[in-house]
């Protein structure tokens, strides 16, 4: 609601003549693919070129709360209390600065405003790969985002990734427990046996290195100490509702 179909085509004429070369990711301008007529763009005239196109975005009163919502909904959860990063959006919006709004929303998760929120696959696999966990074979980790349904760098459609609630689905949580056992094996194979199996004999050295700071949960515990140190409790660990749900 706060942009039309004429802002689309507004804002596309004047960022005209702007690419990205493939090979190396370089962004180029090429003058005469420009169409440099002047557009009017979210209620701003004159507005021809990046600069002026940037500043036409920056000048929306609904920039800077997006843009910090989109912050605290990454960092403190869906469904965060918006009240509490008002004030964040507005002292954004005054200079434009991203470092005192990340250290405004972890200061509030710290304080006990963050909410449970479900892990994205890519997030999920560097918190697993934190351990550290030997690197998946290529085919194996493509299989996964697929299946997962988020594939880096490449959402479904414009308007990007699906909420993090999608990824509870059936496909998501098989594709997630398939890796999880490739990563355990994985891992097993790098090191020696009694080096796999020292990996996970201590559950809250296990814990902390998954970057779990309050340990697993008691069922987590229970299940995971029925199970054998090293290939099996590692999978199990790296697959649990611990790392999916933060």
């Amino acid at each position: 609601g706060n942009f039309s179909e004429d802002d689309v085509k507004a804002a596309a004429r004047a960022l005209t003549g702007w690419r990205v070369r493939r090979s190396d990711a370089r962004v180029q301008s090429r003058p005469r693919f420009h169409d440099d007529d002047p557009q009017t763009l979210l209620g701003v005239d004159g507005v021809h070129d990046l600069d002026t196109t940037i500043d036409a975005v920056l000048s929306h009163p609904a920039t800077a709360p997006r843009v910090v919502d989109k912050l605290a909904t990454a960092i403190l959860g869906p469904g965060h209390d918006t009240d509490l990063v008002g004030d964040l959006a507005e002292s954004f919006a005054a200079d434009w600065q991203l470092k005192p709004v990340v250290r405004g929303l972890l200061e509030l998760g710290i304080d006990g405003h963050a909410v449970p929120a479900v892990l994205e696959p890519l997030a999920w696999y560097i918190s697993a790969r934190k351990l550290p966990t030997a690197a998946p074979i290529f085919n194996e980790l493509r299989e996964f985002f697929r299946l997962g349904g988020q594939v880096p760098l490449l959402p479904p459609n414009v308007g990007g990734y699906p909420p993090p609630d999608a990824y509870l689905s059936t496909s998501a949580t098989i594709a997630r427990f398939n890796l999880a056992s490739h990563l355990a094996l994985r891992t097993s194979q790098a090191r020696s046996g009694d080096d796999a199996e020292a990996l996970t004999t201590d559950l809250d050295q296990l814990a902390e290195r998954l970057g779990l700071v309050d340990g697993f949960q008691t069922t987590t515990r229970d299940a995971l100490t029925g199970l054998r140190p090293g290939v099996d409790r590692l999978a199990a660990a790296l697959a649990s509702p611990d790392l999916v749900v933060v």
